[in-house]
Formats: C-alpha cells, sequence, structure tokens
C-alpha cells in the first residue's frame, strides 16, 4: 500500500530528503502541503518541485492530509508523467482507483498514463475531456 510503507519506485537518496527543495530548504508537512495547494490554485505546473515535496509529503504524512490526500495524488499523478516517471505516475493512479474505482475523471487519469507510454489502443477507451464533470476528487468523497 502507498501510504504504509515506502514504495520500490525511488528516486535518488538526494530527491528523496525530507521535503527539501533545492538549496537544502527544508519545508514541515503544513509547508508543502501549502506550496502543492498554492500550485494547484495558480495553475502554475513545476513539475520537479510538485515530485520533490508531495511525494515525501504524501509517503510520511499521507493520514495527515485527509481528504485532501486524493487531489495531492493526482496533481502527483501529472507532475510525475511530465517528468517521464510513468512507474511513479502508475502507483498513485492505482490508489486513485482502488479509492473511486467508478470515477470518470479516474478513468481519465488512466487513458492519460496508456498515452504517456504509447499504449494508444487503451488510451482511446478513457471517456473523452468533454463528458468529465470538473468536480475534484474530495467532492466526489462526499
Amino acid at each position: 500500500d502507498l501510504f504504509s510503507a515506502p514504495t520500490v519506485l525511488s528516486m535518488s537518496a538526494e530527491d528523496l530528503s525530507p521535503l527539501c527543495l533545492p538549496g537544502g530548504v527544508q519545508l514541515g508537512w503544513k509547508e508543502a502541503r501549502e506550496r502543492l495547494k498554492e500550485f494547484r490554485e495558480s495553475r502554475r505546473r513545476d513539475s520537479w518541485t510538485v515530485v520533490k515535496i508531495g511525494r515525501p509529503l504524501v509517503e510520511k504524512n499521507g493520514s495527515r492530509l485527509g481528504d485532501e490526500l486524493w487531489i495531492v495524488c493526482e496533481q502527483l499523478f501529472v507532475a510525475s508523467l511530465d517528468c517521464g516517471k510513468e512507474e511513479l505516475a502508475m502507483t498513485y493512479c492505482a490508489e486513485l482507483e482502488r479509492q473511486f474505482p467508478n470515477s470518470l475523471r479516474v478513468k481519465r487519469l488512466r487513458g492519460m498514463y496508456n498515452e504517456s507510454i504509447a499504449n494508444y489502443e487503451e488510451a482511446l477507451t478513457a471517456p473523452p475531456p468533454g463528458s468529465i464533470n470538473t468536480v475534484s476528487l474530495s467532492e466526489i468523497r462526499q
């Protein structure tokens, strides 16, 4: 399970420093959470930073995030694809599929994953963009 044990899909030891940004800037879990929220709200797409601070946040403090965990997982999924870390992206996609098995939004993420690995036949089975409600995953859960 992604949130109870370290994943084997690891980056370098430096990349996994606890919530550490370039230049040795250390973030607490609340600051990391806020930084990711700022990226989402501003629609800023700094994928390497998202993976660098988001992955340890989820792995070490996932239970503290409450329902925000699923929004962060989606953010990490997209950032992982941007960074060419398809295996890591699949880890987040699988957790989202487990949590929201009938979600069109999550099925679309699976389509994005399949497209990223050049599995175009499967990618074509994803719901078209206009068919997905823009409700966040935390709202689906309620």
